[in-house]
């Protein structure tokens, strides 16, 4: 099954069993309190500046803990590439010898590493011969691999290895393209939060270990992350977060675009509730 010459295709049909930036908030950050530092009188004091009171609904996590912290995105920002049509091949080459190295040396049980490995391996082969055809550029040929592994595991059951297998591969087509494009993620903070707060990190789409790895190094405050992906069997989400007591939160409904102000949030892993700027009595309720 795991012999080099596979295509992904064939697999499919198989195996079917550190940077962060601060914005400005319409939160501010009010010290003293317990919770890490706020208060329900000074939420309720700074309700007039923020919008009001939503929820979202998403699957009961393993980690049935209860708490409010700030919310924070997971953007990606530029670096000092930039985009040259003589070096890009170099750099393609480059950032796949890397990525296929990162996925050999994941902690992971061999048949799923190795389903990895596979599945991105034969994706890149695929994104070389529609470069070399002259039918793709790379940003596009990546972009394809992305959409395949998506549509092939939306039509595969939740318990099939294969389908967690092509969404993790998916993220990593996907990270591939930003790097490839001259991009490196990064944690965009509220700028009134304070070093006692919790972290909520909201992302449209967090599918790879290697992302998660990357994003719980930005900051020990992390406490939650939010995909608007819904993908809870993805390994980081179903055993990595876990273990290490980290909410991994999958909204119904997307809410990446609408955490723009990064504003107060309540996290419920029992219930699998999201409450964005939560009423003063809500607070209360945690605090008691």
């Amino acid at each position: 099954v795991y012999a080099g010459s596979l295509m992904i295709d064939r697999l499919v049909g198989r195996r079917t069993d550190k940077f962060m930036t601060r914005a400005a908030s319409a939160s501010p950050r009010v010290a003293g309190g317990p919770n890490g530092g706020f208060s329900s009188s000074a939420i309720a004091k700074d309700k007039g500046a923020v919008s009001a009171e939503w929820e979202v609904e998403g699957s009961p996590n393993r980690v049935k803990k209860i708490f409010l912290a700030r919310v924070a995105r997971l953007v990606w920002r530029e670096t000092d590439y930039r985009e040259n049509i003589e070096i890009e091949p170099d750099r393609f080459e480059e950032l796949v010898k890397n990525e296929e190295e990162d996925i050999l040396n994941l902690k992971l049980e061999d048949e799923f590493r190795g389903m990895l490995h596979l599945i991105f391996k034969d994706g890149m082969k695929k994104v070389r011969e529609a470069i070399k055809n002259n039918k793709s550029t790379y940003i596009q040929a990546i972009e394809d691999m992305v959409k395949f592994c998506d549509t092939n595991a939306a039509n595969m059951p939740e318990e099939f290895k294969m389908k967690a297998a092509l969404l993790e591969v998916s993220g990593y087509f996907e990270d591939f393209k930003f790097r490839l494009s001259g991009l490196e993620p990064g944690l965009l903070l509220p700028e009134d939060i304070s070093k006692e707060d919790k972290i909520i990190v909201a992302a449209k789409r967090l599918l790879s270990l290697k992302l998660y790895r990357q994003v719980m190094d930005m900051d020990p405050r992390i406490a939650a992350i939010i995909s608007d992906v819904s993908a809870p069997r993805l390994h980081w989400a179903e055993k990595v977060a876990p273990e290490e007591g980290i909410i991994a939160f999958f909204p119904r409904t997307p809410v990446f675009d609408r955490l723009t102000s990064m504003p107060w949030a309540i996290i419920d892993g029992k219930e699998g509730r999201l409450v964005v700027n939560p009423a003063p009595e809500k607070v209360g309720n945690i605090q008691s």
